[in-house]
């Protein structure tokens, strides 16, 4: 198998492990919801609840009860948490996070709002956000080579921001073809390191929308990590994800998305950094509109899905 989970079992993808054994591993999540957020996953790869057999039990017991120890460990056993099985092609594993720590509530992150009130899409503002890189394994060194950012409140567009980046490193094959970003466009511009507090304050306060989220905030966290800051404590909705749940395309990469969707697509941009973030806003607001029809709440269960900040 090549799951997310199953490769980073293979220690294929870095994780910051906090417990291991022959059946279970945890780590913290990578974009936590709460002071203290860990995914709990099965070594044997367990796709959904309805592949469970009679020989899973052991395993399944053995994430309850790491779950229970990881709670002792972080101090919350008392105060309390939330354990949550996810499951399915979207979720796959198990995760838990505490409620409350210390006797205080865990707070939510910048734009998200309690169940219990309706959030308005005129009251949000996302920031759709995309990369371009030199290659597509940010754990074996590839870095990005491009930025951008298109923030939008109740419905209009209100800020971008794009610049091309020099990666230190040469651009492969695979991803020149894709991209077609080539060295001499390169020459000059700015490294990370330099534009990453700009990024961090636009990012800022808002709902980040990527397609394919775990590739995009993936390379993201990378980045910042060589420069020991964080991620931006925002909710992240992933258009692919909803396009699995929700939809049923051919194919869920973004251009054939926005085929099927019959939006426009800037031929010329296409695999460039603004140029996709301007598809995957178009595709996202098509989305909203399509559930709502539906008769789906769409904005407030995207908001307040378990499974926002953890898409990728």
């Amino acid at each position: 198998m090549n799951c997310l989970f199953c490769r980073i079992i293979a220690k294929q993808i870095p994780a910051d492990i906090l417990y291991e054994n022959e059946k279970v591993l945890a780590f913290k999540d990578i974009n936590p919801q709460a002071p203290v957020h860990i995914l709990i996953i099965p070594k044997k790869h367990i796709s959904r609840i309805s592949d469970l057999e009679e020989s899973h039990k052991d395993i399944i017991s053995e994430l309850i009860f790491t779950a229970k120890k990881l709670a002792e460990e972080k101090g919350i056993a008392e105060s309390g948490y939330r354990l949550v099985l996810n499951n399915n092609k979207d979720a796959s594993g198990f995760s838990y996070s505490p409620s409350s720590i210390r006797g205080k509530k865990a707070k939510l992150a910048p734009g998200m709002k309690s169940r219990k009130k309706k959030q308005m899409m005129k009251d949000v503002t996302f920031a759709f956000f995309d990369v371009e890189t030199t290659g597509l394994e940010h754990y074996n060194g590839d870095k990005i080579c491009e930025v951008a950012i298109l923030k939008s409140r109740n419905g209009k567009d209100v800020s971008s921001f794009h610049t091309l980046i020099d990666p230190g490193r040469p651009i492969s094959e695979g991803a020149y073809a894709v991209n077609r970003i080539t060295p001499q466009m390169l020459r000059g511009k700015p490294r990370f390191s330099e534009v990453a507090k700009d990024i961090l304050k636009r990012l800022e306060g808002t709902v980040i929308v990527c397609h394919n989220a775990f590739f995009d905030m993936g390379f993201l966290k990378a980045e910042l990590n060589v420069l020991n800051l964080p991620l931006p404590s925002c909710p992240i909705v992933d258009t692919l994800s909803l396009a699995r749940r929700y939809f049923d395309f051919w194919s869920n990469n973004l251009g054939s998305i926005a085929r099927s969707l019959g939006i426009e697509i800037d031929y010329e941009q296409e695999h460039r950094a603004m140029g996709d973030v301007r598809t995957t806003q178009r595709i996202f607001q098509r989305f909203v509109q399509d559930l709502e029809k539906k008769g789906i709440d769409a904005l407030n269960e995207i908001l307040s899905d378990g499974k926002v900040n953890r898409v990728f």
